[in-house]
């Protein structure tokens, strides 16, 4: 499993700086400045309209997957959070299918309401806020209670301890 993780981000990274570079090989890194599509324009740019309508169906598409399992993971999140009494328990119940119904309709309703009154641009910035955030909880936590006594270590050692959770903590702080 970890090789996998690992071959994955290797791949993605390549792929992404490989593309990079020949997109700021295309035009001026400035021109793709405040651009939502810039891959799709610069095939606009250079005439190839069919390839940039196609690129763009397929973002919306890949769009679409991260959206649906945005969803699918936040109500399992909030079925776990009333399960455990955080907040209403109705809200951690499942359906006759053994889907957290309720949940679910929490979350789309909470998204089409903050989708309708925000711009996208605020919308964004607080997920990836959000994500920050929880990679710096995350890091901080493992310090926590890898410290704490009444807690019986007898599970995953992290490597690198304490090094690689002060190191992630400090990163995603920096990236704040």
């Amino acid at each position: 499993m970890p090789r996998a993780i690992i071959g994955t981000l290797l791949i993605a990274t390549v792929l992404f700086v490989a593309v990079s570079a020949v997109l700021t090989g295309m035009f001026p890194y400035e021109r793709y400045a405040g651009n939502a599509e810039p891959a799709a324009w610069a095939l606009r740019q250079t005439g190839h309209f069919f390839t940039a309508n196609l690129l763009s169906i397929v973002a919306l598409v890949g769009m679409f997957t991260g959206l649906i399992a945005l969803m699918v993971g936040g109500s399992r999140l909030l079925y776990s959070f009333g399960r455990d009494g955080l907040i209403p328990q109705q809200i951690g119940k499942l359906d006759k299918r053994g889907l957290p119904g309720n949940a679910t309709v929490l979350m789309l309703v909470a998204a089409v309401f903050l989708g309708s009154i925000f711009p996208i641009n605020l919308l964004s910035n607080l997920v990836s806020a959000g994500t920050l955030i929880a990679f710096i909880l995350a890091s901080v936590g493992v310090l926590l209670l890898r410290r704490r006594k009444d807690i019986v270590n007898t599970g995953y050692k992290v490597p690198g301890y304490p090094v690689i959770p002060i190191l992630a903590a400090l990163s995603a702080a920096g990236l704040f």
